[in-house]
C-alpha cells in the first residue's frame, strides 16, 4: 500500500509512506503540531540539543532539516529518531498526567508504543499504549522553542494533534 501525506500549513514538501507486508519503510519525517500550524506556525517534536544521548528530553522546536527532528513511525508502534536512532519513550516508564518524554533506546516496551487515533483529516493523536495518555505539550502548549513533549489525558485541544 503506498499513501501520501501532505503536511499541511508547514511549508514541509509532501512525504510518501511505503508498506510492505506490514513493515514500515517509512522514511523519516518530521511530527509537526496542530496548533502551532493554527497559527501560521511550523514547530516540529524534536530531540533537545539534537542530542543523541539516552534519555534525552523531546521537546518542541521550529521545524527545520536538523534529523533530530525526524522519526520513522516502525511496524512496532514506535516514533523512532532519525538522529539517533532510539525511541520516543516516557520518561521511567511513568504514566501520570505530565510525564515528560524522553528518547531511549528502542526496547519493544509499552512505553515506547504509539497509536494513532483518531484520525482527523491528516491530524491525529499520539496516545501511549502503556498510559492511555497522549502525547501533548506542556505549558498549557505553549508554542515556543523548548516546551517539553508531556504525556496528557486526551482533550481534543490542538496542542495534542500532530501529522506527519
Amino acid at each position: 500500500m503506498r499513501v501520501s501525506l501532505l503536511l499541511a500549513a508547514t511549508g514541509v514538501a509532501m512525504a510518501t509512506l511505503s508498506t510492505v507486508a506490514g513493515a514500515s519503510t517509512e522514511a523519516a519525517q518530521p511530527l509537526t503540531n496542530l496548533k502551532a500550524s493554527d497559527q501560521g506556525m511550523a514547530y516540529c517534536l524534536a530531540v533537545e540539543n539534537n542530542s543523541v544521548a539516552e534519555g534525552a528530553k523531546v521537546v518542541l522546536w521550529s521545524c527545520s532539516l536538523e534529523s533530530a527532528q525526524n522519526w520513522t513511525y516502525t511496524s512496532a508502534y514506535q516514533y523512532k529518531n532519525a538522529k539517533s536512532g532510539k525511541c520516543l519513550s516516557t520518561a521511567g516508564g511513568a504514566t501520570a498526567n505530565g510525564t515528560k518524554l524522553i528518547q531511549a533506546t528502542c526496547g519493544g516496551g509499552p512505553e515506547q508504543k504509539w497509536e494513532k487515533s483518531p484520525p482527523n483529516g491528516s491530524w491525529y493523536a499520539l496516545e501511549n499504549v502503556k498510559s492511555g495518555r497522549v502525547l501533548s505539550l506542556a505549558n498549557n502548549g505553549a508554542i515556543t522553542n523548548g516546551t517539553p513533549a508531556i504525556l496528557w489525558a486526551y482533550n481534543g485541544g490542538h496542542e495534542q494533534k500532530w501529522s506527519q
